[in-house]
């Protein structure tokens, strides 16, 4: 059950990392939204609705592994699309991380779960979410100083890191 934890620690770390300076980001030059509007970015969240259910569907279908993995992949090519000042691919790679991360998250839950012995199953998914915590609440200070020090580019280096580390 190690994987998906380290799943649960980095994916959480990145996704809460992202979402904590995304506003910072969209309110500075150059894009310079009113805060009102940069908040409406949050609606990309709604595409981890979406991909949560197609990734338990997915999952019956393929391999855990196989839709974790797309569902990391997606997570990284949504972070690139983030990447340029303009305000249409931050949004589009918003949403396409977000999707990414929810997929993620849900076969990393799931995995847990399936994978833990019957007795144990309960103190399994305890551990995940308490691993899921954990990468929230240090992913998103560290990413927080990163993006304070290094800006975006210094952020989503930070980022794909612990996604490819939890791949």
């Amino acid at each position: 059950l190690y994987a998906p934890y380290l799943v649960a620690v980095l994916g959480m770390g990145g996704f809460v990392a992202v979402y904590n300076v995304l506003s910072f980001r969209l309110v500075r030059p150059p894009l310079e939204l009113a805060p009102a509007l940069a908040s409406l970015a949050f609606l990309a969240y709604l595409a981890g609705g979406v991909t949560s259910a197609v990734a338990g569907w997915a999952t019956g279908r393929w391999s855990r592994p196989a839709v974790l993995l797309t569902g990391l992949v997606c997570a990284l090519a949504g972070l690139a699309a983030t990447l340029p000042d303009s305000l249409g691919p931050i949004l589009a790679g918003l949403v396409v991380f977000t999707a990414g991360f929810f997929c993620a998250h849900a076969v990393a839950t799931g995995w847990v779960t399936a994978e833990a012995s019957p007795g144990a199953r309960g103190q399994a998914a305890a551990i995940y979410l308490l691993a899921f915590y954990v990468g929230s609440s240090v992913g998103g200070t560290v990413g927080s100083g990163a993006y304070g020090s290094f800006g975006w580019l210094g952020l989503a280096g930070l980022v794909t890191c612990w996604l490819l580390l939890a791949m």
